[in-house]
């Protein structure tokens, strides 16, 4: 039940052989993207802190493929929760939300059916349901600020400002939203002086709405 990621790309020996090397996925240090402003999930990360020596060695010639496998994890044990759902699981419910069967139904069905070799699937939530439709492009999967933004573009009243005329209020956490996208997402958190550049981004930002 373990995974292993390439951690680095590929290295071509002066022979021709090309060596891939796939270490197990909890291997190494958790590194935050981004600006760090995400909350760490409540089981916490699957990187251990330290090194695993379980790795897979792959030597690959023009003649044949040499595979070295070294199973052991004694630096961890297996932890259901760090632990991503099969592809066998995931397509299986994919299937089953494009046949229109709801999120509590399949949930149900899952805790019925759970046995000691469940693995994954028995700790699955609505997180794991969103991402595989993202992920398979299920009909009717929307983005939360799609909607969002769906909804407010036909209810000018609700933010724009030439409908609250001498009510003293000139934003709203909508308007505040939108500026901190672009102010980190199309202007990387600088104050923007430059006329050119400050209407470029906009134009980004129409491009991309």
């Amino acid at each position: 039940m373990s995974k292993y990621v390439r951690q680095q790309g590929c290295k071509t020996l002066q022979n021709g052989e090309i060596v891939m090397n796939y270490h197990c996925c909890r291997s190494g240090t958790y590194k935050p993207k981004g600006k760090g402003l995400k909350n760490l999930k409540s089981q916490g990360s699957a990187k251990i802190g330290i090194s695993c020596p379980a790795v897979i060695k792959v030597r690959q010639s023009t003649e044949n493929v040499v595979v070295h496998y070294f199973p052991k994890h004694p630096n961890h044990e297996t932890q259901l929760e760090h632990l991503r759902l099969s592809e066998s699981d995931r397509t299986a419910i994919a299937g089953r939300l494009k046949e229109g069967v709801s999120k509590k139904e399949i949930f149900q069905d899952i805790r019925e059916e759970i046995t000691v070799d469940s693995g994954r699937k028995m700790l699955i939530e609505k997180k794991d349901i969103h991402n595989i439709k993202r992920d398979f492009n299920i009909n009717g999967y929307v983005k939360r600020h799609e909607i969002d933004a769906q909804n407010y573009a036909q209810r000018l009243e609700k933010w724009a400002y030439c409908y609250r005329k001498g009510l003293g209020i000139n934003t709203n956490m909508y308007l505040e939203s939108l500026h901190e996208k672009i102010k980190y997402h199309y202007f990387d958190g600088k104050h923007v002086r430059r006329l050119d550049v400050a209407i470029d981004g906009l134009l980004k930002l129409v491009r991309d709405s």
